[in-house]
């Protein structure tokens, strides 16, 4: 009997660790479900906290402004270079119309003018290569050079009408 009681004891003791064991192994596996579904939120939290940065980032001030700027180059590029643009055929028109105005006049009209120096060179050069010629009096032909390569013709020769001779 005293083994049987010794028996029974070892088999009740292994029985209440076997439940300690399933107990310990079921509270692990769902110790384990927790942590797995807060790395998903964590990890949830870590994108949400990424796209915020890239969106405070697109629309924080320094970002802004350096766009801001990046356009206003641009514009201030293309500005310039219409204006030069216009400048260059306005300059061809001036240039072409000198050799109406008397020599003597050309040069106090390029200086009253409100023009860049390079402008005010370029047209002082042509105003010394024209030949004054009264309207329908006729010119010369000149061909002058600008400085970024356009070509300024200045008229060929006008002549006034001829009269018709009718009944000689």
């Amino acid at each position: 009997m005293v083994y049987g009681g010794i028996v029974g004891g070892v088999s009740r003791y292994f029985r209440i660790l076997r439940r300690a064991i399933e107990s310990q192994e079921k509270t692990i596996a769902a110790q384990a479900e927790y942590m797995k579904a807060q790395s998903t939120v964590l990890q949830d939290f870590e994108r949400l906290n990424n796209i915020m940065k890239h969106v405070l980032d697109t629309v924080s001030d320094p970002a802004a402004l350096q766009r801001e700027q990046a356009y206003k180059e641009r514009v201030d590029r293309d500005a310039n270079a219409l204006v030069d643009e216009t400048a260059r055929g306005f300059i061809a028109l001036i240039g072409s119309a000198l050799p109406y105005i008397p020599a003597d006049e050309r040069m106090n009209l390029i200086h009253a003018a409100d023009l860049p120096s390079a402008s005010k060179e370029t047209l002082k050069d042509l105003a010394e290569a024209a030949s004054y010629a009264r309207l329908l009096s006729g010119i010369s032909v000149s061909r002058i050079t600008i400085a970024d390569g356009a070509r300024v013709v200045i008229s060929d020769p006008l002549f006034p009408p001829k009269e018709s001779q009718e009944g000689t």
